[in-house]
């Protein structure tokens, strides 16, 4: 087809390979859930890591706050703002902290562009074992 180049060219290169490989990567169950103060985008089987949960490596945890269900057929459900009777089950697989994060700080004329500080950011790994919807 022509100009189908230009499809590709518009799209970030992540895609690239999911599309020349022939897989649509969209039929798949996935749910956006928010927990944290954040929303994502999870699937069954995949491992996100989120704000600190209380719960124990090895424990289930439970998401209640559901906001998009996107199931096998193509059918898409929205809450507003959250759906009612949808969760999302997963077992925590770690608990631990991010990378440090460097942050500089400067001003002029007071040499405080020597000055950092760092941040280590505490998360929770969890593995998404079903979506109920």
């Amino acid at each position: 087809i022509a100009g189908s180049g230009l499809l590709f060219s518009r799209l970030d290169t992540s895609h690239r390979s999911v599309y020349s490989a022939g897989f649509s990567g969209f039929d798949t169950m996935y749910a956006v859930i928010q927990t944290g103060g954040k929303q994502l985008r999870v699937k069954v089987g995949e491992v996100v890591r989120v704000e600190t949960l209380p719960a124990e490596v090895g424990s289930s945890v439970t998401f209640d706050r559901v906001l998009m269900v996107s199931g096998e057929d193509d059918r898409v459900k929205l809450g507003s703002p959250m759906l009612d009777g949808c969760e999302v089950k997963g077992t925590v697989v770690e608990q631990g902290r991010a990378k440090k994060i460097l942050l500089y700080t400067y001003k002029r004329r007071q040499n405080s562009n020597r000055r950092s500080q760092g941040h280590r950011q505490n998360f929770t790994a969890v593995k998404i074992d079903a979506i109920e919807a």
